[in-house]
């Protein structure tokens, strides 16, 4: 997994998340460095150090196997927890010193600007020939929410705490999350050519067929036209959800307070034997992919890759219920960054299915059949469902979100009769 650090300034503010002071050395050490040679390591896109201890975090709960001897488990666990305590702390330092830094920085802003010859919503500055240019204050998610506090150079605790702790829940939520939706998307268009042959001809209308590069999707986009043609990839959104159905990318739990009188009613018939449960002081776990594959609700197609059921010409469309569909859960406790996710989503799609050609290798690879002919080229078997037969199928592992087990290891190529390179 590469840690989206473009979305880490979106969050944190842009240059925001920069190397520590213990660097220095670090940077000493390239000075000799060729241009080219620098330019080389710049490309290769180093994540800061806090990143790199973020990204060992968030994977250390995937490392965790299930030893076949029980006993070896007491072993292995106290150093897992110890490693991630450690981690989570260092963690927890380094935002907590950023949000306080960050506030004093937007006090001092925010007192500047009380000045009455300063604009209240921008900061002057000064161009390299000496012009004035008025510079936006930042719209980072940071920003806007310490912009009330504005009274003290000095955070109160509970605000420091709650800030940093929601920090945490963004950096991770906002961004393995999607990066695994979006893994699942395209690896199921990779494989089902009834989706890649539709999703093509929609993504062609909308933005002008294959040619277009990513640098034209993207103006138009950002256009005044962007919204409307973001709610016109009416197929593209029902791919979105059908692979969030069957690969939601986290679960969610709730606890019931002891003594609450929280119960559970369950009716007779079907699988159940009906009657009532008293669940106070019990943490409830909503399993999203068992309720996203239930028989009574998908039928015979509850494992199979079907975006059609999500649009208005399917037969069952009117039969799904809401709560039969919930990867960001549902109620005043649903994912607030639900619609942000579905629209990165179809932004990615729109932007590199068309101009790349993505391979899965090794779990969920396609099987190939030689074809008669001189040249025995090989092509895959598609099976009733129109989409093809693999090797093996691609399942998720057990660990904090549904990533695929391989980590959805794909080769990538261009296209035929794209004209570019890679990288765009």
């Amino acid at each position: 997994m590469e840690v989206d650090v473009g979305a880490q300034e979106e969050l944190l503010g842009k240059g925001d998340l920069g190397e520590e002071d213990g660097d220095e050395d670090r940077h000493d050490e390239q000075e000799g460095l060729t241009e080219m040679e620098e330019k080389e390591e710049e490309e290769k896109g180093q994540m800061s150090n806090f990143t790199k201890t973020y990204y060992r975090l968030i994977t250390s709960y995937a490392a965790d196997g299930k030893p076949p001897i029980e006993w070896l488990q007491l072993l292995t666990n106290p150093f897992s927890r110890q490693r991630r305590q450690h981690l989570s702390q260092k963690v927890d330092t380094f935002l907590r010193d950023f949000v306080q830094r960050k506030h004093l920085s937007e006090f001092h802003a925010h007192t500047s600007q009380q000045q009455p010859q300063s604009h209240p919503s921008t900061t002057t500055t000064f161009t390299q020939h000496g012009s004035k240019t008025a510079a936006p204050k930042s719209r980072s998610i940071l920003s806007l929410s310490l912009s009330d506090q504005t009274n003290s150079p000095v955070l109160p605790e509970k605000i420091l705490s709650t800030t940093t702790d929601a920090l945490k829940t963004f950096l991770f939520a906002g961004h393995d999350t999607t990066a695994i939706l979006i893994g699942w998307v395209l690896y199921y268009l990779s494989i089902c050519p009834r989706a890649h042959a539709r999703i093509c001809s929609e993504l062609d209308s909308l933005f002008g067929g294959p040619s277009a590069s990513p640098a034209e999707i993207r103006a138009q986009l950002s256009g005044p036209e962007g919204p409307e043609k973001l709610n016109q990839m009416v197929y593209t959104h029902a791919v979105i959800k059908e692979a969030l159905r069957l690969h939601p990318p986290a679960g969610t739990a709730r606890r019931a307070e002891v003594g609450s009188g929280f119960v559970v009613t369950e009716e007779k018939g079907g699988r159940g034997e009906g009657g009532e449960w008293n669940l106070d002081g019990m943490v409830l776990y909503n399993c999203a992919t068992i309720i996203h594959r239930d028989p009574s609700v998908y039928g015979e197609t509850k494992d199979e890759f079907w975006p059609e059921r999500w649009l208005s010409e399917s037969e069952n469309k009117g039969e799904i219920p809401a709560g039969a569909w919930r990867p960001f859960e549902r109620g005043p406790r649903d994912c607030i960054g639900r619609d942000l996710a579905i629209i990165e989503a179809k932004v990615v799609v729109a932007l590199v299915h068309r101009r790349y050609e993505f391979v899965k290798v090794g779990l969920g690879e396609k099987v190939l059949v030689p074809q008669d002919g001189p040249d025995r080229e090989e092509r895959p078997v598609v099976d009733r469902t129109g989409c093809c037969m693999v090797k093996e199928k691609l399942y998720t592992r057990r660990q904090v979100t549904a990533r695929a087990a391989d980590g959805m290891r794909m080769k990538v190529r261009l296209v035929k009769g794209v004209v570019g390179n890679l990288e765009g």
